[in-house]
């Protein structure tokens, strides 16, 4: 029984490699950078797809040191914004802006 929950539990890579991969293919934010920001750097008088891969693969390998340090930093911090503690203090400071924000609010005139 416990290890048909352990399998449950378990991340299905190919699965999340899938939605991933669908998740950017299909993101209309990517075509729009590609669209605008590469052709400043291709050449009329070359093959466009060939002189936009190394651009392409250069984007890529910068987005991926990027999620990785964001995947780095969120999983050391995961046990930080668990604790009560922490979870106390920011619903204080944020009740508190919320406060500040409505005071600010009651006494702007019109």
């Amino acid at each position: 029984m416990q290890d048909t929950e352990s399998r449950e539990l378990s991340v299905d890579r190919w699965r999340s490699y899938r939605e991933g991969a669908l998740s950017n293919v299909l993101n209309p934010k990517t075509v729009i950078f590609y669209m605008a920001f590469l052709p400043q750097f291709i050449s009329p008088e070359g093959s466009a797809f060939w002189q936009s891969q190394p651009l392409a693969g250069l984007h890529f390998v910068i987005c991926m040191c990027w999620q990785c340090f964001l995947a780095i930093m969120v999983a050391r911090a995961r046990h930080l914004l668990a604790s009560p503690r922490f979870s106390k203090a920011f619903h204080s400071m944020t009740g508190s802006v919320i406060v500040m924000l409505g005071v600010k609010l009651a006494l702007a005139r019109q």
